[in-house]
């Protein structure tokens, strides 16, 4: 199920109310009644979307519900099922029902088949998620609260470890969500994986001088801890201390270069476009070096919001290429759309617009490491077809600087994006194969993060990420092939004899790392 466009945080709210239900036959049809009211409600006061729904999750009944269930689907839309194979418990059939819709709902509220809670307390509910950010529109990105960026974390590594399913259902929805402005940090772990101080008395002394005390301290029975300290909010937070990972996070969300500052860092890694800095090994037991400041030399970029957005003012050289600059339907921003000319199937033409790059900057990204950047999305009115594979659009960098063969030429970039029958993948093309490097899940037209991190030092290892999320490195390959001129990046849509996707780019960047002296 699509989500509606949304122009701004109080625009079509889907909401989602998931219910238990065991042996519930005797309630099911009063129950149902209330909440198809209290919804047709809400969506005539524009509170929330019409495509919200009432989910009804049976635990195994024995007796009638399932069929009750089955009946109110049948009769109207706005009533859905799940059926567990036998009877799980309620907290279980809660979590099977949040897992379910997590990524088809803005919300979800929770009531049992008795609606022993006030169903009215819903609207509260609704209006706090909506006027939130009212009274400080002014502040907000270009006004708007939908466009302010949301970074959010983790708090526990017990609760992590201990409660793994109930942990992606409350944060793995948060960690795909880069093209909505949510930016999921890790914050109870740091990037080698270790675990970072909790409440243990040992992690979170007093500190008497600043009337601050610790989990040590909290031995009253009244108090909100107990005596599993590990089990609670971190002591950073508690002591209300920003830790450097989200630190970074925001300086890097808004465009400025942080490097991870544990003390221990001896040269600061690439940002990762909006996700956190990957700290160096440390040497030894010697004493940490000063930290190195990591700046990214762009290579070269294309910006929408740039003064003047055409591609020719900005260096690119356009081939058999529709370009349009347009205003995104669901987010409101400026995009750069690219696709067929209206003619170019029927000639089997491959749209590619294209700029040069000097020939020694591939050397200097595999020696220096560095990434390549792209912002995009498939438009809201392309059907996304689910019948075949389709493409999109690929990036390909033909250029000199390979590690060992830095005179010859080779594909530094070739990527592309691919629609199977379910998913949004990336693909990297090595000569006569390709590789999948990760996907994006379901056909959606959310705007998304593209990112290539190469890490320097000669190595052919390059990372994926993915809308802030790192996938498995995989290693360059390289291949020859006249399909592009050399020296320069191209953005194509591959093929000219099929169909392919129109793309919107908001951004395309190409950075290397240089270490100031």
């Amino acid at each position: 199920m699509r989500k509606e466009p949304q122009n701004s945080i109080k625009d079509h709210m889907i909401l989602y109310l998931v219910i238990p239900c065991y042996n519930e036959e005797a309630v099911l049809h009063e129950t149902a009644s209330q909440l198809q009211q209290k919804m047709q409600n809400l969506c005539a006061s524009g509170a929330i979307s019409p495509n919200s729904h009432v989910v009804f999750v049976d635990d195994g009944s024995k007796d009638r519900t399932w069929e009750i269930i089955s009946q109110l689907h049948q009769s109207n839309s706005l009533f859905r099922g799940i059926k567990l194979s036998r009877n799980k418990g309620h907290q279980n059939a809660l979590l099977a029902g949040l897992m379910t819709v997590k990524d088809t709902c803005d919300a979800a509220i929770s009531l049992d088949a008795d609606l022993q809670d006030d169903i009215d307390a819903i609207d509260a509910m609704v209006e706090k998620y909506r006027s939130d950010l009212a009274g400080v529109s002014g502040q907000c990105a270009g006004a708007s609260p939908s466009l302010v960026p949301w970074i959010c974390g983790d708090t526990t590594y017990y609760w992590k470890e201990t409660y793994s399913a109930q942990y992606d259902a409350v944060y793995g929805a948060y960690k795909t969500k880069a093209g909505k402005n949510i930016f999921f940090v890790p914050f109870m772990m740091d990037d080698n994986g270790q675990k970072v101080g909790t409440n243990e008395p040992s992690e979170d002394p007093d500190i008497p001088a600043i009337g601050y005390y610790g989990s040590g301290g909290r031995t009253d029975a009244k108090s909100w801890t107990t005596s599993d300290r590990k089990t609670h909010f971190g002591s950073w937070a508690r002591r209300g201390i920003i830790s450097d990972r989200l630190a970074t996070a925001i300086l890097l969300h808004v465009g400025r270069v942080a490097d991870f500052v544990s003390g221990k860092v001896t040269k600061a890694a690439v940002s990762s476009g909006g996700g956190v800095s990957q700290p160096a090994q440390e040497s030894g037991d010697t004493q940490p070096e000063a930290v190195v400041p990591t700046k990214i030399q762009s290579v070269l970029a294309y910006d929408v919001n740039a003064e003047n957005a055409a591609l020719a003012s900005q260096g690119w050289t356009l081939t058999d290429v529709k370009n349009t600059l347009v205003s995104d339907s669901g987010s409101g921003k400026k995009a750069l759309r690219l696709e067929k000319p209206e003619n170019g199937l029927a000639q089997k033409k491959t749209w590619k617009v294209s700029h040069a790059i000097d020939a020694g900057k591939g050397k200097e990204l595999f020696d220096n490491g560095g990434e390549i950047t792209l912002r995009f999305k498939i438009p809201d009115d392309v059907s996304l077809n689910a019948s075949a594979n389709q493409y999109s659009a690929g990036i390909y960098w033909r250029g000199s600087g390979w590690p060992g063969a830095e005179s010859e030429e080779g594909y530094i970039a070739a990527f592309y994006l691919q629609t199977d029958k379910t998913n949004i993948n990336v693909m990297y093309h090595a000569n006569t194969t390709s590789q999948r490097l990760g996907s994006y899940g379901p056909f959606d037209h959310d705007w998304h993060t593209l990112t290539f991190r190469f890490p320097g030092g000669g190595s052919l290892n390059v990372t994926p990420v993915l809308d802030n999320a790192a996938g498995k490195p995989f290693t360059l390959t390289r291949w020859t092939n006249a399909a592009f001129e050399a020296n320069a990046l191209a953005i194509t849509d591959i093929t000219g004899n099929a169909a392919t996707y129109p793309v919107l780019i908001e951004s395309l960047t190409v950075g290397v790392n240089a270490v100031a002296a």
